[in-house]
């Protein structure tokens, strides 16, 4: 399936989203999303990660049972992404690649830089960014001033 640009938004945010704000956040993406569906918007782009790409991930396919023409795009850096995660977080990303529409693998394995690469084709095939940012440091920092410098819009959640 060929991603339009002009179409499609990703995400990007933190790993850790403390328990007390997961459902603010999740109702954020969940508006956030309605809203862009209905200018139009039809693929969405998530990392993978855990934390914030997963709850995005879970957000498109509850809002795909409303609007089932939208698509999920699962962008990886890598096969083995979830070594070393534990079980809970594993059934989850399983769960949301069962589901998803198409898988996007940056690399058969980890090595330095993959997440990087990984977060610049999301930017690079998207035109709206919806990022969970409170740190000006990290990856999500640096997926922002990205998507910033390639005159990407962000809204962030955070």
């Amino acid at each position: 399936m060929e991603i339009i640009k002009s179409k499609t938004c990703s995400f990007t945010g933190h790993r850790i989203i403390d328990s007390s704000s997961s459902s603010k956040v999740m109702s954020g993406i969940l508006k956030t999303c309605e809203d862009l569906i209905a200018k139009g918007f039809d693929t969405f782009i998530s990392g993978g990660a855990r934390g914030f790409d997963l709850l995005a991930a879970e957000a498109i396919l509850t809002l795909k049972k409303t609007h089932p023409h939208i698509r999920l795009v699962m962008a990886l850096p890598c096969k083995n992404q979830t070594q070393g995660w534990g079980k809970a977080d594993k059934e989850r990303y399983e769960n949301v690649l069962s589901l998803c529409d198409q898988v996007e693998y940056i690399s058969e394995n980890y090595f330095e830089g993959c997440m990087q690469i990984r977060n610049r084709f999301m930017i690079n095939n998207s035109s709206i960014c919806i990022a969970y940012l409170k740190n000006a440091r990290g990856g999500t920092y640096s997926t922002v001033l990205y998507a910033k410098e390639q005159g990407i819009q962000v809204i962030n959640l955070a």
